[in-house]
């Protein structure tokens, strides 16, 4: 990839942000039922899609700082949305993991999600939601394969 394809990317990028907060985050939080705070709702998502996470790794997906991430992990567990729990064979690292309430609320996620999404791309054509579709999986595929890897030792911190 040349550096300006690179830059281009970034911009395409940088212009999707907000058309992606104001239709899927702003959604997600108006969920009834849901009354954590953006940075509340980012670090749930992140706990489940990566169940197991330890803080540190955690801390670094969002890029903040242990301790403020422990005022939001504190408030997800009083919410009963995760649960902590040592490592087996480290009991000084603590692993982060969703409760069956955080997956019902999930769902009500998902289904403030499509109902936006229903309505704002109701006017598409066939083959206008079959690309956005087909986009959608690719940039997640594309991602997924060539971001820098997971590490096993986010979980041993």
């Amino acid at each position: 990839m040349m550096r300006e394809d690179a830059r281009r990317m970034a911009a395409d990028l940088i212009r999707l942000a907000p058309i992606f907060t104001s239709s899927v985050l702003r959604p997600i939080g108006s969920c009834p039922g849901c009354p954590l705070t953006a940075g509340q709702l980012q670090a749930l998502i992140c706990i489940q899609c990566r169940p197991g996470l330890n803080m540190t790794a955690l801390a670094r997906r969002l890029g903040v700082s242990r301790q403020q991430l422990t005022r939001t992990v504190d408030a997800l567990v009083a919410q009963g949305l995760v649960e902590r729990a040592a490592q087996t064979d480290n009991r000084r690292v603590i692993l982060l993991q969703p409760t069956p309430r955080a997956d019902q609320l999930r769902e009500c996620w998902a289904d403030a999600l499509s109902e936006n999404l229903f309505g704002a791309l109701k006017g598409l054509s066939a083959p206008e939601q079959q690309a956005l579709t087909a986009a959608c999986e690719t940039i997640t595929e594309i991602l997924l394969r060539h971001l820098p890897a997971e590490r096993e030792e986010d979980n041993t911190q």
